[in-house]
This record gives C-alpha cells, sequence and structure tokens, in this order.
C-alpha cells in the first residue's frame, strides 16, 4: 500500500537539504519574541501602529499573487500575518511560498487593521525556526464548529504530539490540567506539607498477584 505520507515527509527532507546548501540554517538556535498573540490583539491600536516580532506555526496560506495572507499559531491563539514580495524582496516570497503547512516561522513588522477588520501584521522580515517533517490534519473552523477534527480516539492517545497541535481543546485542556496541579502544589507546601517521589522501580516484584521470576 502507498504511503502518502512517507512522500511527503521525503519531500520536506529534500527542502531541509536544499536549505543547508544555501546555507539556510532549518533548525536556528532561537528568535527573539516580543508579543505573544493574546498581547498582540489585546493591546492594538489602529491609531498608534506597533512594530514587533511574532512566532507561531503556519495553519493556512492564502495566496494572492504577490502577496500572501498566513494564519500563524502560538500557544495563545492565532495571529494573521500579510506577506508580500514588495516588502520583503521577491527572493524571500518565493522561500516563503515554498515553506509547508506546520512549518514554524518568525516574523517582524507593524501591526495593522485589514478591510475586513481583522488585527494583522505586515511583515518586513521573517525566518524559518523549525521545519516540521510529517503532514498535519488540517483542522478547520467556520461559525463556532469545526471540520476535518483530528478525532480518532486510539490515534489522539498514541500520537498526543498530534493532538496537541492540531485540537486547541486539547492543548487548552493541557494548560489548565497543569495550572491546577501547580496551583494544589503552592496551596500544600505553604501549608507545610513536602512533596516527596515514590519509587519508579521497585527490586522485587508488587502490585496483584505478580510473582518474580527469572527470565531465560
Amino acid at each position: 500500500m502507498h504511503d502518502e505520507s512517507h512522500d511527503i515527509r521525503s519531500q520536506r527532507i529534500e527542502k531541509i537539504e536544499g536549505l543547508k546548501k544555501r546555507g539556510i540554517n532549518p533548525y536556528p538556535l532561537g528568535f527573539k519574541r516580543s508579543k505573544n498573540s493574546a498581547e498582540v490583539h489585546s493591546q492594538f491600536s489602529d491609531e498608534n501602529p506597533e512594530e514587533l516580532s511574532f512566532a507561531g506555526r503556519i495553519k493556512s496560506k492564502r495566496e494572492m499573487g504577490k502577496a500572501t495572507f498566513c494564519n500563524l499559531e502560538d500557544m495563545h491563539g492565532n495571529l494573521q500575518v500579510y506577506v508580500a514580495a514588495d516588502n520583503i524582496g521577491q527572493e524571500n516570497y518565493d522561500d516563503f511560498l515554498n515553506l509547508d503547512l506546520g512549518d514554524v516561522i518568525g516574523v517582524k513588522g507593524i501591526t495593522f487593521r485589514t478591510k475586513k477588520g481583522e488585527i494583522s501584521l505586515r511583515v518586513n522580515s521573517l525566518e524559518l525556526l523549525a521545519k516540521c517533517l510529517r503532514p498535519l490534519p488540517v483542522v478547520k473552523e467556520k461559525d463556532g464548529k469545526v471540520f476535518d477534527e483530528f478525532a480518532d480516539r486510539e490515534m489522539k492517545y498514541r500520537q498526543r504530539y498530534i493532538d496537541l497541535i492540531a485540537n486547541t481543546r486539547t492543548r487548552e485542556d493541557f494548560i489548565l490540567r497543569s495550572r491546577i496541579v501547580s496551583g494544589v502544589r503552592r496551596f500544600l507546601e505553604g501549608k507545610g506539607f513536602l512533596e516527596v517521589e515514590t519509587p519508579m522501580m521497585h527490586p522485587i516484584a508488587g502490585g496483584a498477584a505478580a510473582r518474580p521470576f527469572v527470565t531465560h
């Protein structure tokens, strides 16, 4: 049976090799982000456009000739960015078009509001931060309804990393759980309790009707 995902992975590996030959690191050490998506939206001002840096995973691209609207997602939500050849140069724009859904990029630019009223970032420069090798499920949302969701229960448990990337609800649940555990821990520590680790491995078998045995 032909594995389409294997072909996609091979194509993306070829892209990585092409970047390396041009002296471009597909996994650079870091990128300094000035704001996350939630901060960009909450602090936006039509009267005072702001120059900032932002990083996120490419979730969608809408090409329109020499310009593209791209949706980037971070841990706090989504931000639309506007990438045009006139702003970043034709060569850089061609490199951008060659990026795949799932790639993580860092962008710098100025905030603005589109004609449809969506808060966006007009990109002046961008760089690849992490190349995504495997295709991700494309989850679409319209009018509050989710389409093509990564919903198979067994796959969600076996490939939790995909579930966390594709499904916002799962990611929010994990964040909430982490905050609850952290809050309980801080409360108990404030009351003088001490947290200790229970042994992960025992020298003898334990639990239920377990019996020690010697392998061949």
